[in-house]
C-alpha cells in the first residue's frame, strides 16, 4: 500500500441517518374519485396525499373532504403552466375563475387585476 494513504476505519452504522423516505402522491384522474374513496375506507396509508386538477374541483369534492378528514397531503394543480401556452389552453381552462377566453401572458398577472388573479388561485 502506498505511504501516503491514510486508512480509515469503516464508520459505525449507527453514525448515518437514515434517509427519509419518499412521499408518493397520486394525481387524481378524471374518474379515479370512486376507486380512490374506496382506497380510502380500506385503511390505505401508503400514500401522502392526492393532487387534484382545478377544472375537477367539483366532481372530487366528496373525495377532497375525505381526504382532508383522513389527514392526506391535498395539493391543488391550478393548471397555471398550459394556460401559459398557446396549445395548452382550453375551453375547460378558460372556464376557471382565473381563466381567460385566451392563454394568460406575465402582464396578466400585474396589476390590481393580476393580484386578484393570483388570489382566485390561492
Amino acid at each position: 500500500m502506498a505511504s501516503n494513504v491514510i486508512q480509515l476505519p469503516p464508520r459505525p452504522r449507527q453514525d448515518t441517518a437514515e434517509p427519509e423516505p419518499l412521499a408518493f402522491y397520486v394525481r387524481v384522474g378524471r374518474n379515479d374519485h370512486a376507486e380512490l374513496l374506496e382506497l380510502m375506507a380500506s385503511g390505505e396509508r401508503g400514500i401522502c396525499g392526492l393532487v387534484i386538477e382545478a377544472q375537477n374541483l367539483t366532481r372530487h369534492r366528496e373525495l377532497m373532504a375525505e381526504t382532508t378528514r383522513q389527514g392526506f397531503h391535498l395539493v391543488l394543480n391550478p393548471k397555471t403552466q398550459p394556460m401559459a401556452l398557446v396549445g395548452g389552453h382550453s375551453p375547460t381552462l378558460a372556464a376557471l375563475p382565473w381563466g381567460l377566453d385566451r392563454h394568460h401572458r406575465p402582464i396578466d398577472f400585474e396589476g390590481d387585476e393580476g393580484k386578484s388573479r393570483a388570489a382566485q388561485i390561492v
